[in-house]
């Protein structure tokens, strides 16, 4: 998938101030901004909204992802940290850097306050009476940009939205329909325009949206949540597969483009990107499970979640995935404190038990993201998070095991997501990223956390859990701090 900034922006009011004729920004006077850009202030800064967009190359298995300062009128400006500042989407901030001729290199920033929004979501109901969210209107459209559409027709476009489908993967609505438990519908509509796209520059494509927007109401098409710009032709200048700006679960994005690629991946993971969600990837450390650091000899790889369209295979999401998304309710999440046994039910089942457990890790670790990512991050792995995987719905054909990923703690709608990695519980196996099966133990090693397996079948699995020491001094809750009582309830 491929996130890219829109560069949009009309040349800010600034003054060259450097004896070596760098463009420091130094706004001198630019209260009245001719441009109407909305970015400038008078204390030499820039300020303005973060845009995130993520660019994935699916066959080169490469991923970059890109910040852009956003004006309140829609004027967008890339903007370039010398580190990821892992800013979420919707942030206020305010910048000090030098003028480049491809954007802003940032030297200092700083956020800004945002107001509170006047009711501050809680998600605590159990799945099965949960609380929905709305549904989305989804706008396919087909562009010609120059070669045609192919074999695209409005048919075909609209059973990739909602059905029937033509082959074995799931129409865009009922793949999310699926993986959320109803919680979120969609909807939608075809369309065929043309429009010149002979580059791919990075303000092209936003340049597309904002010319055919318009023509898609005009068609009588009405206004839309999300709109799949979907090349009738690849354009062998764009590097990527699909691209799409990150929002959040409470702030969605809208746009998301595809370059002649139609595969169940990228078509679910652009919603996916506007919805938030990072990418799912894996963890591998040669013979053992983890390392104490894992920066000593453990690989990333960015689409290695073979069990999730957000790495790379056509499966349900997975359960951070969810959580973070809402999907996941109540004590569908528990979050582990001391030493227990638990019932873990399939993620593929709305249910009203435990789905995911969260279990700490004896330590805060480190992992540097890189490979495959674009620019490195060191990214924090706060705990473990074990789920059941059973061969139903678009899981059909996966072995029954317990899949056990590390990333940070939970985020809630309203921030931005992280990094999840699947661990591979049988690392000496010829199979890659299997998961755990009855009777298979785990202890960190560090000590102070372990968990077994013992038992295990397509309706459940019991999940025993040692904690010691200080890491088992907490409470087990629920989300949002409901209590809950092991084991747990069965189907």
């Amino acid at each position: 998938m491929f996130v890219k900034p829109g560069l949009r922006l009309t040349a800010p009011c600034i003054a060259l101030v450097s004896a070596w004729a760098t463009a420091t920004l130094m706004i001198a006077g630019c209260g009245d901004n001719p441009h109407g850009d909305g970015l400038n202030v008078e204390d030499g800064s820039l300020n303005g909204e973060v845009a995130v967009y993520v660019a994935d190359d699916l066959e080169a298995q490469r991923s970059e992802t890109q910040y852009v300062l956003r004006s309140a009128n829609g004027v967008e400006r890339r903007i370039r940290f010398e580190s990821d500042p892992h800013l979420a989407p919707g942030t206020l901030i305010k910048i000090w850097g030098t003028e480049l001729s491809d954007g802003l290199a940032v030297h200092s920033f700083k956020t800004l306050p945002k107001a509170a929004p006047s009711l501050l979501e809680r998600v605590v109901a159990p799945l099965k009476d949960g609380m929905k969210f709305a549904a989305k209107r989804l706008a396919f459209v087909i562009v010609d940009i120059g070669g045609g559409v192919g074999t695209w027709t409005l048919d075909r476009a609209q059973a990739e939205l909602t059905g029937p489908s033509a082959n074995t993967d799931p129409p865009l609505r009922d793949y999310y329909v699926e993986a959320s438990y109803g919680t979120q519908d969609l909807d939608g509509r075809a369309f065929v325009l043309k429009y010149p796209l002979s580059t791919c520059a990075t303000r092209d494509t936003s340049d597309m949206a904002a010319a055919l927007k318009p023509m898609v109401t005009a068609m009588g098409g009405g206004t839309f949540n999300h709109y799949l710009w979907f090349f009738g032709s690849k354009n062998t200048a764009c590097s990527w597969s699909g691209l799409g700006e990150v929002g959040r679960p409470d702030r969605p994005s809208d746009d998301t483009w595809y370059n002649n690629s139609a595969g169940c991946v990228v078509m679910i993971q652009e919603p996916g990107h506007n919805f938030g969600m990072q990418h799912s990837s894996s963890m591998k450390c040669g013979a053992s499970v983890i390392l104490d650091d894992p920066n000593a000899g453990c690989t990333h790889n960015e689409y290695g979640d073979r069990f999730d369209p957000m790495g790379g295979g056509c499966r349900h999401m997975n359960g951070w995935q969810k959580s973070y998304n809402g999907w996941l309710q109540g004590c569908n999440v528990v979050r582990v404190g001391q030493s227990g046994t638990f019932t873990l039910l399939p993620m593929e089942l709305a249910c009203d038990g435990t789905q995911m457990l969260q279990i700490p890790m004896p330590k805060t670790r480190m992992f540097e993201r890189s490979g495959g990512g674009g620019a490195a991050t060191n990214e924090m792995l706060t705990h473990y998070y074990l789920e059941l995987r059973t061969p139903k719905g678009v899981d059909t054909g996966m072995a029954t095991s317990v899949l056990v990923h590390v990333s940070g703690p939970p985020r809630s709608r309203t921030q931005q997501a992280v990094h999840t990695w699947i661990l591979d519980m049988e690392p000496g196996s010829a199979s890659s990223f299997e998961g755990m099966t009855a009777g298979k133990t785990f202890t960190d090693p560090a000590g102070g956390v372990s968990f077994s397996v013992t038992e295990l079948d397509a309706s459940h699995a019991t999940i025993n859990v040692e904690l010691t020491g200080t890491v088992g001094s907490g409470s087990t809750v629920c989300l949002g701090d409901m209590p809950f009582t092991a084991p747990g309830p069965g189907i």
